[in-house]
């Protein structure tokens, strides 16, 4: 929840420094000047062409471990019979990891240029422009990003006999997500409980007010450096962020809470 009205504070300072008659190019023109502008549009394409090759080396690497060739690989021969060879299938394995350490290399090196750019523009822009302009334009790379996700898996799932092409499967096989290097066997409980991954907590039943209070008054406080904001918009903000934490504190407490865990998960977690 707080991570909620923390956005709801930044697009309001966001919409303040960036007025609906003007385009955001236009903004960064008048603001910062023509360099900084084509420095972000090059940091925009920059970010798809990372995006890209992670894909491209996920890509690559699921053909080598299934064994498959990808068909840009299977160039043709003089003599068809020798496409059959056992010289020929050397051939495009190793034009194959080729490929894969090509990647691994474009990687490195579009990973140090994208901590360059983002370096220089947290130097020149405020903090407000700065997350603003790379959100909105690194957002416009996401759509992209899933097409070409979606071309791929298709393509694996024509290479490889089975292979699911079911982007929104969240459900993971404990066997193929959980290594137990330790002489304890882990419960079936143990095993499901450990593949829903590091992040995943259950929701407590009551919430603390002065913990829950903090990170509002904090993000009050942090608000109160920028120049832009108004007395009167000062006053609205607290208004704002007071009513939706109280709000939000009495609502969750009120609530009944749904167990994001099975009972043979529960029973697991308190043997620990």
């Amino acid at each position: 929840m707080f991570l909620r009205v923390a956005a709801l504070v930044f697009i309001f300072l966001a919409r303040l420094k960036f007025p609906s008659h003007l385009s955001i190019g236009e903004v960064i023109r008048i603001r910062y000047g023509n360099e900084v502008l084509k420095i972000i549009r090059d940091f925009e394409k920059l970010d798809f062409k990372y995006r890209k090759v992670l894909l491209d080396l996920k890509f690559l690497e699921e053909c080598r471990k299934y064994n498959v060739i990808p068909k840009f690989l299977r160039f043709r021969l003089a003599n068809r019979n020798l496409q059959n060879s056992n010289a020929y299938l050397t051939c495009q394995k190793r034009l194959l990891q080729e490929e894969i350490s090509n990647k691994k290399s474009k990687i490195r090196i579009y990973k140090n240029e994208i901590t360059s750019s983002k370096e220089f523009l947290y130097r020149t822009l405020s903090i407000i422009d700065y997350y603003h302009i790379c959100n909105l334009f690194l957002a416009s790379n996401d759509k992209r990003i899933i097409k070409q996700q979606f071309i791929q898996v298709k393509k694996l799932g024509n290479l490889i006999p089975g292979y699911s092409t079911d982007l929104s499967d969240s459900n993971h096989d404990p066997k193929k997500v959980i290594y137990n290097f330790s002489n304890y066997r882990l419960s079936d409980g143990e095993n499901s409980l450990l593949s829903k991954g590091l992040n995943f907590a259950i929701p407590p039943s009551k919430l603390e007010y002065a913990d829950f209070l903090l990170p509002f008054e904090l993000l009050y406080r942090d608000t109160l450096q920028f120049d832009e904001l108004s007395t009167q918009n000062r006053d609205f903000l607290r208004t704002k962020i007071k009513d939706t934490c109280l709000s939000t504190f009495n609502e969750y407490n009120g609530m009944i809470k749904e167990n994001n865990i099975t009972d043979s998960e529960q029973k697991s977690l308190f043997n620990f």
